[in-house]
């Protein structure tokens, strides 16, 4: 799929473009009822892309929440702002798993290819829990003072061959459906969330690297898109 274009091509873990997907979820609130769920992303890799492109633009960086794997499309918190304010369109850039240190290389390799980039007003970064990791000091590895995104090779040739291997995405495709049937994915929310409570400690070695992090992130940002106001929104504390 991707050979021909080989040159503009960069493998993004988890990212799929140009791809439906149904999911088969079990409410476990309502006596394991079957909830369908319609997942789609653009040929960019996108979910609630609008095709107006005189909208304004709000771009959603982050993990899980932001990427609402099972949650179908028109319902998503971004569908849901869309209808609030039809100037500008909440572009969904989640992918679940994601932490500030994929971001940086989404940046580059993936964000900056978004059509009418120029109409990028704000990015919001929504940080999460999967960011704790990054506060272990093994975590991070750093080469010449930049941080190497695909420092494990595993991950970058997985990705390649999922992307670029027809047969593979195939044998992918039906082992996931596989496993769906023989594994309920339920649905439930808590009625309390879990406090966290920020360390004190901010010169640990792990934090100054995680805070290098993302001023890189941010640097790096700018340089995309040097007229979008940036946003970080932390889902809770990484501890």
């Amino acid at each position: 799929k991707n050979f021909v274009n080989r040159k503009n091509y960069s493998p993004i873990i988890g990212l799929v473009r140009d791809k439906e997907i149904i999911y088969k979820n079990f409410d476990e609130n309502s006596k394991n009822k079957i909830l369908f769920s319609r997942y789609y992303r653009d040929a960019y890799g996108y979910r609630s892309r609008s095709s107006d492109i005189n909208k304004k633009i709000i771009l959603t960086i982050g993990a899980s929440t932001t990427d609402q794997v099972h949650t179908t499309e028109g319902k998503t918190w971004h569908d849901i702002l869309d209808d609030l304010n039809n100037d500008y369109d909440f572009i969904n850039g989640g992918i679940t798993g994601h932490t500030s240190y994929t971001h940086l290389n989404s940046i580059d390799k993936w964000h900056s290819k978004i059509p009418n980039k120029d109409s990028v007003k704000l990015i919001i970064f929504y940080t999460g829990p999967t960011d704790r990791k990054l506060m272990n000091n093994d975590y991070l590895k750093l080469n010449n003072g930049e941080f190497s995104v695909y420092g494990f090779s595993y991950h970058y040739i997985k990705q390649f061959l999922k992307d670029n291997s027809f047969f593979i995405e195939k044998f992918l495709f039906m082992k996931n459906n596989l496993v769906a049937k023989n594994k309920k994915i339920s649905i439930s929310l808590s009625n309390s969330g879990k406090k966290y409570i920020l360390n004190s400690n901010l010169n640990d070695p792990g934090y100054i690297k995680y805070q290098k992090l993302i001023l890189t992130l941010i640097e790096k940002t700018k340089s995309v898109f040097p007229s979008a106001r940036i946003l970080f929104i932390q889902e809770e504390i990484p501890a």
